[in-house]
């Protein structure tokens, strides 16, 4: 009955821990998010977290009542298709304002230019190899310690997001170009 009970308390600590390290949120009635991190994911932390959660689960140990109901179904299931999680189940700001920026009908795409030099960088965007100049805001150059640096972003309507596949932020500088292409194929299961 002791070695019960030492179990049971050890995988409380342990799912204890992996709420504390890997999961974000408040402790309201609708869980917590897992934390978005790549160094984490990278180092398989939260497989090893499914692992443990699963044999406690197998073995009738406590139950992990600290996340989010999709997570739950996530990790039961390992079926990502038929997850429904909703713009409330998001609590990464910048995340959530891109689902935000989407369902109101526009997306914004990002390109970042640093530490180049000599000045004199130029910006261009394409969406499936067409010039596009609607929606392209693009600052000015920064100097800092003699290396450059500026933005540019891409607002897209709702309509050429999702029409489009092939979105290329073309940066021209010292007599060549660079193109960086973004295809959403890419992305999609």
């Amino acid at each position: 009955m002791a070695d019960e009970e030492s179990a049971t308390e050890t995988k409380s600590e342990m799912l204890a821990e992996i709420e504390k390290k890997l999961f974000l949120g408040s402790t309201d009635k609708k869980g917590k998010n897992p934390l978005y991190c790549l160094n984490r994911l990278d180092h398989n932390y939260f497989r090893t977290a499914g692992e443990v959660i699963a044999a406690s689960m197998a073995q009738g140990g406590p139950l992990p009542n600290f996340m989010r109901e999709w997570c739950f179904r996530y990790l039961c299931s390992g079926d990502s298709d038929s997850i429904q999680a909703s713009t409330t189940d998001v609590t990464d700001l910048e995340l959530s304002q891109l689902i935000m920026k989407l369902s109101e009908g526009s997306a914004s795409l990002l390109c970042l230019l640093s530490g180049y030099s000599p000045q004199g960088a130029l910006v261009s965007w394409t969406v499936d190899g067409s010039q596009v100049n609607t929606g392209v805001l693009t600052s000015a150059e920064e100097e800092k310690s003699g290396r450059y640096s500026r933005s540019s972003t891409l607002t897209l309507s709702k309509d050429l997001w999702e029409k489009g596949e092939e979105f290329s932020c073309k940066v021209s500088h010292n007599n060549a170009n660079h193109p960086v292409t973004f295809r959403k194929s890419q992305c999609e299961g």
